[in-house]
């Protein structure tokens, strides 16, 4: 199940290594309890985004190249 997490799990009994705002694919029974206990919420697929961005700024592309 995709959850999107509200709070940090980092803590027993689930020490998981999540930040609040992080999406996460989890087993259905852990997701079902980490949403009941109010630490993460169930989240939808997003559609990927049409525009892709390079990752390279304006500068570094008309750089001199050595």
């Amino acid at each position: 199940m995709l959850i999107s997490f509200k709070k940090s799990p980092s803590g027993a009994p689930y020490n998981l290594a999540y930040f609040p705002g992080d999406l996460a694919e989890i087993e259905d029974a852990v997701a079902s309890d980490l949403i009941y206990q109010g630490i993460a919420e169930k989240a939808e697929a997003k559609k990927p985004s049409e525009k892709t961005e390079k990752a390279i700024s304006h500068q570094a592309a008309n750089a001199e190249k050595r």
